[in-house]
C-alpha cells in the first residue's frame, strides 16, 4: 500500500531511507499525522509522543546523512501499552493515574538500538484480558475494515494502527491469542515467539511465563538486534474488501467528514483495502 507518496510496507520504508527517497521526520510526521486524523474513528492510540518522535526523527537523519545504517534507523513504531516507555505511564488499559516510567524496557532498548522512532503507545483492554480492545480508560478501539468492528485483542491498538497504514510496524504481547486474534480480525499475520524470545526485563515474565512479547506487521523482514533476539516481521495476506463503515452506513460525504475511506480502484485481482486518512480513498 501507498499512502502520500510513500510505501506503509517496512521493506520499503527501510529502503527509502537508506536511499534518501525518504526522511524519518517524514514518516514520523505522516504516522504522527494519522493518529490525529484517525482518534476520532479508529481511537488506537492511548499516548502519542507528539514532541519526542520528531525529535528522535531528526536525530535518525542526520545518522542516516553520515552514513550510519541500523536495521530500523528512522522507521516509526508503535508499542502496545503493556511495556515501558521512559517518560511516560504503563497503564495496561486500565483507568487511573500511573506514574511515568523511568526507564525503557528492554525490548523498546533494542528497538531503538536498532534505530526505531517510538511514536506511541496503542490501546489495550485492561490487563490485556479480553478479545476486544475497549475499557472506560479510553473507550472503544475500532476495526479499520469496518469500524462497527473490533480489532480483537488484546492487541486490538497495534494491529488497527497497522492495518490502517498508520505504522509500518507495531509490537504487541500474547499469551491467549492477543497477537493472533486482531491479526486474524485485521487482516494482518501475527508472530508469537517461543517465552524468553523477546525479553521482557524489567518484568522476569509476564503472566507466570504464558505471555510473551510480539510483532504484527506488513511485510517479511527479520530485525536482528542485540543479544541475538530476533523480531521476526511477516507476510500481510489480504482478504476481500466490501466497504466501510461507521455508525450505521456511511455514504460518500459521512466518509469524507469521518475519514474513513474506501479503495477507489479496482485491482486486477478484485480485491480493496480500506485507508482511514482524512477520507483520501487510495487502492491498496
Amino acid at each position: 500500500m501507498v499512502r502520500d507518496g510513500v510505501s506503509t510496507s517496512l521493506s520499503d520504508q527501510v529502503a527509502a531511507l537508506r536511499a534518501g527517497a525518504t526522511s524519518s521526520a517524514e514518516l514520523v510526521e505522516s504516522a504522527l499525522s494519522n493518529i490525529e486524523s484517525t482518534q476520532g474513528t479508529l481511537n488506537a492510540f492511548r499516548i502519542v509522543c507528539r514532541e519526542s518522535a520528531p525529535a528522535e526523527a531528526a536525530r535518525a537523519d542526520e545518522r542516516l546523512a553520515d552514513g550510519e545504517r541500523l536495521p530500523l534507523l528512522g522507521v516509526p513504531v508503535a508499542i502496545k501499552d503493556d511495556v515501558d516507555l521512559a517518560g511516560h505511564p504503563t497503564s495496561f488499559g486500565c483507568a487511573g493515574a500511573f506514574p511515568a516510567e523511568r526507564e525503557d524496557c528492554e525490548m523498546v532498548r533494542r528497538l531503538r538500538a536498532a534505530g526505531a522512532v517510538i511514536v506511541g503507545k496503542t490501546n489495550s483492554p485492561e490487563v490485556g484480558l479480553y478479545p476486544f480492545t475497549e475499557g472506560r480508560a479510553f473507550g472503544i478501539t475500532r476495526n479499520p475494515w469496518s469500524l462497527d468492528h473490533t480489532p480483537g485483542g488484546s492487541s486490538g491498538g497495534s494491529a488497527a494502527a497497522v492495518a490502517a497504514g498508520i505504522v509500518a510496524v507495531a509490537v504487541g504481547s500474547d499469551g491467549a491469542g492477543s497477537v493472533r486474534i486482531p491479526a486474524s480480525w485485521c487482516n494482518l499475520v501475527g508472530v508469537k515467539p517461543q517465552r524468553g524470545r523477546i525479553s521482557t526485563w524489567p518484568e522476569p515474565e509476564s503472566f507466570n511465563g504464558l505471555t510473551c512479547l510480539v510483532s504484527c506487521l506488513f511485510n517479511s523482514f527479520t530485525v536482528r538486534v542485540g543479544g541475538g533476539h530476533a523480531y521476526s516481521f511477516c507476510c500481510f495476506n489480504r482478504v476481500d474488501r466490501r466497504r466501510a463503515v461507521g455508525a450505521g452506513e456511511l455514504d460518500a460525504a459521512s466518509q469524507e467528514r469521518s475519514g474513513v475511506g474506501v479503495a477507489g480502484t479496482d485491482r486486477a485481482d478484485g480485491r480493496r483495502r480500506v485507508v482511514v486518512q482524512r477520507g483520501d480513498r487510495r487502492s491498496a
